[in-house]
């Protein structure tokens, strides 16, 4: 028998084919055997040598052809229908998927106009579940962006993110900021503080007095590509970590605090809240540095916070007071998505307007129906949705009226409805839609 040595392929009579591990000891040898996936200290002599190792270079993978135009042109239409299944806008389609809200596009319009001036705005969109309010909030981002204004979002939730103490409400306004596209900028890292600060650090001039506290984070750049200096910052300005905390972790990554910075976390609630708004403050002013003409901040489901179980309302109107005094004397719009009235905001923040959305029409649900036939039929083409279309509105309509009271319904059911009605009529090969049992 050959001598055996590490990497040796050899036969046992028990576990079958190995591979030696070790140069044998002893009249022993420590071999893996791939059948029972173990390794085994067995003796020389009751193993075969069958040869060396064989390594067959690696086979590569088969290349893989870009999809071509007429694949691309194929996927997208179904890629709207399951948007719309989601009740979500298709991507980029976001303007030709909205339907009425007159009034509040023309207030969200005029708030955006009144900042480029320079003024600040406080507005409330209302309306019930499933009208559109979120789908407003995100249209109001894009004309924002479209504009060169920054895009602050947040959801609340009553609990991590909530008006209580601001922390996680600060937080998921930093870590979700984005800036407004900028052709002449190879960063395509545009959300996020991380986002902001290397664009900032670019700009020249003086920074003012309130940017002075970041300094050091527009000097020094080494460590603008760290996501955890840059979630350390983000802790830091929301209150999530104090000063002494934030220095030592910043440290390690050769960033100093400036001495003029706050800590967050000390002090009364007051003072604390008051700190929080006053960073929010300058992380606009980075954004208008950076290149943005203002910055809009969108707050979703702040009635489930506001007045929601979890008390404390007091501590949320000082707060809610605090963010809208921030925004005076910048170019702010400050918009709060919510299901009840804030009408007791009137006269409080003088830059207050409230504004309900528009009820849809018959009108407006049968131009609905018609367009998601439509994108089904680019989808799946069929010659059954070219019929019947007028009937499957009208049974729609009676369907919802008779299941839900006339607002309680909007164009997110109505979608979803049509979708369901095409795929039955698609499925069981109807002639027209006007077959389909609602």
């Amino acid at each position: 028998m050959a001598i055996l040595a590490p990497g040796q392929l050899v036969r046992h009579r028990q576990f079958g084919t190995g591979k030696v591990l070790a140069s044998p000891v002893a009249g022993a040898v420590r071999v893996y055997f791939d059948i029972i996936a173990s390794t085994e200290m067995v003796r020389v002599v009751d193993l075969e040598f069958v040869g060396p190792v064989q390594t067959a270079a690696p086979t590569p993978p088969p290349p893989v052809a870009p999809p071509s135009e007429k694949t691309v042109q194929q996927e997208l239409p179904r890629l709207t229908v399951e948007c719309l299944r989601q009740g979500l806008p298709p991507p980029g389609k976001l303007i030709d998927w909205t339907v009425g809200h007159v009034a509040a596009r023309a207030a969200v319009a005029g708030a955006i106009k009144r900042a480029e001036g320079g003024s600040a705005s406080v507005l409330s969109v209302r309306a019930l579940y499933g009208q559109g309010k979120s789908h407003l909030g995100r249209l109001a981002g894009e004309l924002a962006l479209s504009r060169g204004f920054a895009l602050f979002n947040a959801e609340l939730d009553g609990k991590g993110t909530t008006l209580a103490d601001g922390i996680g409400l600060l937080d998921a306004l930093f870590s979700s900021v984005q800036l407004p596209p900028n052709g002449a900028d190879d960063d395509h890292r545009i959300r996020g503080l991380g986002a902001i600060l290397r664009r900032a650090s670019r700009a020249s001039g003086p920074r003012g007095l309130r940017l002075e506290r970041f300094a050091p984070f527009l000097t020094d750049t080494r460590w603008l590509d760290s996501e955890e200096a840059i979630g350390v910052v983000e802790g830091f300005l929301c209150g999530r970590q104090s000063k002494t905390a934030a220095v030592v972790e910043l440290n390690r990554v050769g960033v100093y605090l400036s001495p003029a910075a706050l800590s967050l976390n000390s002090g009364r609630l007051d003072q604390r809240r008051k700190n929080q708004v006053e960073h929010l403050g300058c992380v606009v002013d980075l954004c208008t540095r950076a290149g943005a003409r203002g910055a809009m901040i969108v707050i979703d489901e702040f009635d489930h916070d506001f007045l929601g179980p979890t008390g404390k309302l007091e501590t949320k109107a000082e707060m809610l007071f605090a963010l809208a005094e921030a925004c005076l004397g910048l170019p702010v719009v400050l918009i709060f998505l919510t299901t009840t009235p804030l009408s007791f905001l009137t006269g409080l923040i003088t830059t207050f307007a409230e504004v309900e959305l528009d009820s849809f029409s018959d009108a407006a649900i049968e131009s609905i129906v018609n367009r998601t036939v439509d994108a089904f039929a680019d989808a799946y083409p069929s010659p059954v949705f070219a019929r019947g279309r007028s009937s499957l509105f009208n049974g729609l309509l009676a369907k919802f009226r008779a299941e839900y009271e006339r607002d309680g319904w909007g164009p997110r059911f109505v979608i979803r409805a049509t979708i369901e009605a095409c795929e039955v009529a698609r499925g069981q090969q109807l002639r027209s839609l006007a077959d389909v049992v609602l």
